[in-house]
């Protein structure tokens, strides 16, 4: 009976040992700042770094194997704290997911929440007031955000598996940028720089519910002419499979979007240079195979492609003010 009793101590204390081999790190030094950390599980890893007035940081890992890593401080002489009230949380459901926040400055909010294994993600920010939500309840994708902007907002989905989206919010103010990936294997890279005195007010969104797709999206705008209304909107849709799509805004008031739902391996490119003002390009493709570009230079252009069919070209290039272009081919 003693034999017994002996055995089941030492498996319990072999759970107990197994069930504590998580790791946990914080250091804070500032005022008023908040930290949390929640393991349940094996192998986590948990490290917390800030400093300044009433931040917040929180990380739960539930699961194995995960590694959570969030830094809210400067390189700054101690008690000097030029940023406070910022919020970083880390939620990771799942196993071998790994997540990064790097916040510097003021009033910012990070959050990464990981439900999928063996999930990236990284968010950093050092503007003003800017808000980064990633979410991944796939497996093996990859997300990363910058920003480096003022009261900016980046968004990122990844319900699917092994899609990689980048976000980069490099100067400007009140843009907006979000990308849904429920397909798997898609690659999403959207930027929106600003001016000195302009960039503002961007909205940038791409949704990849096919597979092996690739979207790109640039915009900057050269100043706040509208104050109150965006500057530029860009939208890719991708169901299909293996499409390209690339669009390019640099004007102002411009509105562009690329629709490859259906069929396979299409090319689609738009571009609104810098002298281009409410300029309105729309580009459709059914089938596979086919291939688009519109340009536009000027003042109220507008451009309408629909390509329904296969291994269809087009190509549009407007110059000038109050042009507008229809193109609609079908096989």
């Amino acid at each position: 009976m003693r034999k017994i009793y002996l055995s089941a101590l030492a498996l319990m204390i072999g759970a107990i040992s197994f069930a504590q081999n998580n790791k946990s790190t914080v250091v804070q030094d500032g005022v008023d700042g908040t930290s949390t950390v929640s393991q349940d599980g094996s192998s986590n890893n948990a490290i917390q770094y800030q400093d300044g007035t009433t931040n917040i940081v929180g990380i739960v890992q539930k699961g194995n194997g995960n590694y959570a890593n969030q830094n809210q401080r400067d390189n700054q002489a101690p008690g000097n704290w030029a940023h406070a009230s910022n919020i970083a949380t880390i939620k990771q459901i799942g196993n071998g997911n790994k997540a990064w926040q790097t916040q510097t400055y003021l009033l910012k909010t990070a959050l990464a929440e990981q439900t999928g294994n063996n999930n990236e993600s990284r968010q950093t920010q050092s503007g003003f007031a800017t808000d980064a939500k990633t979410y991944q309840s796939g497996n093996s994708n990859k997300a990363t955000q910058n920003q480096a902007s003022t009261a900016d907002n980046a968004y990122i989905r990844q319900p699917g598996n092994s899609n990689v989206a980048i976000q980069n919010q490099i100067g400007g103010r009140y843009n907006n940028v979000e990308a849904v990936q429920s397909g798997n294997g898609n690659r999403s890279n959207q930027t929106q720089k600003g001016y000195a005195s302009g960039g503002d007010r961007n909205i940038a969104k791409v949704n990849q519910s096919g597979n092996s797709n690739r979207a790109v999206q640039d915009q900057s705008n050269p100043g706040n002419i509208h104050a109150l209304f965006p500057s530029n909107v860009a939208e890719i849709y991708q169901s299909a499979d293996g499409g390209n799509a690339v669009q390019h805004q640099y004007g102002t008031d411009g509105y562009q979007k690329i629709d490859q739902r259906n069929g396979g391996s299409n090319y689609g490119y738009q571009y609104q240079d810098a002298a281009s003002e409410l300029g309105d390009a729309t580009l459709l493709q059914n089938g596979s195979g086919n291939w688009s570009q519109q340009w536009q230079y000027g003042m109220n252009n507008s451009s309408d492609v629909n390509q329904t069919g296969n291994s269809m070209w087009s190509k549009v290039t407007q110059y000038g003010s109050g042009n507008s272009n229809t193109v609609v081919q079908t096989n």
